[in-house]
């Protein structure tokens, strides 16, 4: 199966690609789609430790984490969410002395 891979790899693409560095690309391309989707690409892997996987992959969906904040920002912006957490106004101790004046 190994050659299979490399083989199909090498004609589609013209690049010479291990089966091992597969199985990166595979976890590279599912991080992208599901930033912090650590545990599926785990699973995945074969990996018995979460920490192998974190080792390898923290930080290699930087840019896709940041692309679906803004997106997700935006989508409650065009809707016109309001649905925010009020602001504290100080902390508890700023609270009391407040109720003390």
């Amino acid at each position: 199966m190994a050659l299979q891979i490399q083989a199909r790899i090498r004609a589609v693409t013209g690049l010479n690609v291990t089966p091992h560095q597969f199985r990166h690309i595979g976890a590279k391309l599912f991080l992208d789609a599901n930033p912090g989707g650590y545990e599926v690409v785990k699973r995945v892997l074969g990996h018995r430790s979460h920490n192998t996987t974190t080792a390898f992959y923290c930080g290699a969906e930087s840019a896709a984490a940041v692309r679906h904040f803004d997106a997700q920002i935006l989508r409650l912006r065009s809707a016109g969410t309001t649905d925010l957490p009020a602001r504290r106004q100080g902390g508890a101790a700023t609270q009391k002395r407040r109720a003390a004046r």
